[in-house]
Order: C-alpha cells, then structure tokens, then sequence
C-alpha cells in the first residue's frame, strides 16, 4: 500500500506530461529527421522537461515523508520515504518520455534489446530485496537500475541523432541550479528547530509559487 500510493502520486503527472510531449514530439519528429533538425529538438525538449521536472523531484526528495504525512496523515510517512527513492528514477524518466526518438529513427530493435536489460536489470534489484528481506532495498535498488537504464536510453536517443551528450549534462546542471533555488523555501524548513505542519506548508507553498513563476518565465520565453 506505501508503494502503491507513492507510485501513483509520483507517475500521474510524469504521465501525463510525458505523454502529452512524446505524443508532440512524434508527430513532428519524422519531419524535422527528414530535414536533418531532429537533433535540435532532440535537445530543447530533453533541456524544458529537464527544467520542468526537476523542482518537484527535489522537494519530494528533501521533504516527502514529511509532505505525505501532512497530507494523508503520519501513517503515511513511510510511503514518502519510498517516493524519496523514487523521485531520481521519476524525473529521469519524464526526461526520457517525452523523446519517442527510436521509433522516428528506425531503431525499434534497439528499443527492444534496450528494454530487456532494463527488466532484466529490474528483476535482479527485486531479487536482492528478497534475498535480504528488506522492502526498502528492493524499492531503492530498482530505483537506482531505473536511473542508469533511463539515463542509458538518454544517451542513445542522443547518440542515433547525432546530437552532443555534454548537451544533456549540461541541461541536468542548470535544471539543478534552478531547481535548489525554486525549492529554497523547502531547505529553509530543515534549518527550523522543530519544525511543525504549519510551517512545513507554508514553505511549500512559497515552494509552488516561485516554481509556477518559473514555469510561466519559461513558458514565455519559448512561445
């Protein structure tokens, strides 16, 4: 039950952006590959879902026990403990689910191979928290393979278009210097002594609201 709420409060909006842009993306993409500008696309997608995703998978990273206690009471906080460990492996994948690259490129098999490590990769994580009896580490293992295969997929969408990975490392650094300052509120909270729900909500609001302008500024500056 813990995971399950962590994982449907984590991935409903991954779902729905990510869809939203892939879905964009690959109605475009074939046109713009015929005319050899898929690889700056490529770039400017990964570099706003970058911007996008970052504020909200560093507040649940520093604050989600805490927020899913405030928000459906202290028998939860361990299920934001777990969306803890799972916000990496989240926002990487909505940095890669808006780039339906493959399928444009003509590299399905790729896709294919690609996916298998992963699940391989996945079921072996599983297999070690069972082997030691441990949820937490099952949850924190296939979070960390999740990373690496997402952060693998990046890198060949880059690579099959011909477009630079410094350009996707680069994006990550400024979406988290950005990002440390959207959530700034939410790191003040920690230098409080013993802080309380009241404060907790009021540094995430102020959290929200420096975020949202973000979004707009980067929203205007790309119309």
């Amino acid at each position: 039950g813990f995971y399950a709420l962590a994982h449907r409060i984590l991935t409903l909006p991954v779902s729905l952006i990510g869809g939203a842009v892939g879905n964009v993306f690959h109605a475009n993409g074939a046109e713009l590959h015929r005319d050899g500008k898929l690889s700056e696309q490529v770039a400017t997608v990964h570099d706003k879902l970058a911007q996008i995703g970052m504020p909200p998978a560093l507040v649940v990273f520093f604050v989600g026990p805490d927020l899913f206690a405030l928000a459906f009471g202290e028998q939860w906080r361990e299920a934001g403990l777990l969306a803890r460990w799972m916000a990496p492996w989240l926002y990487v994948l909505l940095c890669d689910a808006g780039l339906r690259v493959f399928i444009i490129t003509g590299h399905q098999r790729l896709a294919l191979g690609m996916h298998g490590v992963q699940w391989f990769l996945r079921v072996a994580a599983i297999g070690v928290g069972a082997l030691f009896y441990d949820f937490h580490i099952a949850v924190v293992l296939f979070s960390m393979v999740s990373v690496l295969s997402y952060c693998a997929f990046i890198y060949m969408k880059f690579k099959v278009t011909d477009t630079a990975f410094l350009v996707a490392v680069t994006s990550h650094v400024k979406a988290l210097g950005l990002g440390l300052i959207c959530v700034s509120p939410v790191l003040g909270f920690f230098q409080v002594a013993s802080p309380s729900h009241m404060q907790l909500a009021s540094a995430f609001v102020a959290c929200s609201v420096i975020t949202i302008f973000r979004y707009f500024i980067l929203y205007r500056y790309n119309r």
